[in-house]
């Protein structure tokens, strides 16, 4: 069997971060060397859960936060990522960001009044927004970005035939 689409992004977060966390629902496909896998508590979908169970569980004061399905992420990506001061996400891709630890009251009160979006997070935190020319300094295309959740839309990028979901943005 191959490697999950998953894999890769956690292979790329292990090469920058100190601890890396996989927050999800249910039991865990397998196991991730170097990551810790952590369900999610909330029965409902949002990008806030996860983040908010990222920060809760984190050991350290600043937190990377990454979609699980962005295998093509660039480790010069996330370096740039991490250098930045928190609160801080990449433009129009707002999952890809870094967050302090002391920020989990501010993700707490949106999920208990029910703003479940990331972009509400960044305003209300007055996040920094990384431009994405600085990014193209690393990856000019902007492959980090994009979503793939299946292997075929995977094998549809590189055979030129791309498929409109593997070309998303961050939820907002």
């Amino acid at each position: 069997m191959g490697e999950l689409l998953l894999e890769k992004t956690v292979k790329s977060a292990l090469l920058v971060a100190d601890e890396v966390l996989i927050v999800g629902k249910g039991v865990k496909p397998k196991e991730f060397k170097g990551a810790k896998w952590i369900v999610e508590p909330f029965t409902g979908y949002s990008p806030l859960y996860g983040i908010l169970t990222a920060l809760k569980e984190a050991r350290g004061e600043r937190v990377l936060i990454l979609p699980g399905d962005c295998p093509l992420i660039r480790t010069e990506v996330l370096r740039l990522l991490t250098e930045k001061e928190p609160p801080a996400f990449i433009e129009r891709n707002y999952l890809f960001a870094v967050l302090k630890k002391e920020n989990f009251p501010l993700v707490e009160e949106m999920v208990r009044e029910g703003v479940h979006r990331v972009r509400e997070l960044h305003r209300r935190l007055k996040s920094r927004e990384i431009k994405v020319k600085e990014v193209k300094l690393f990856d000019f295309k902007g492959v980090s970005f994009t979503n793939l959740n299946y292997f075929d839309e995977y094998r549809n990028l590189f055979l030129g035939r791309e498929d409109e979901k593997a070309n998303g943005r961050g939820a907002d």
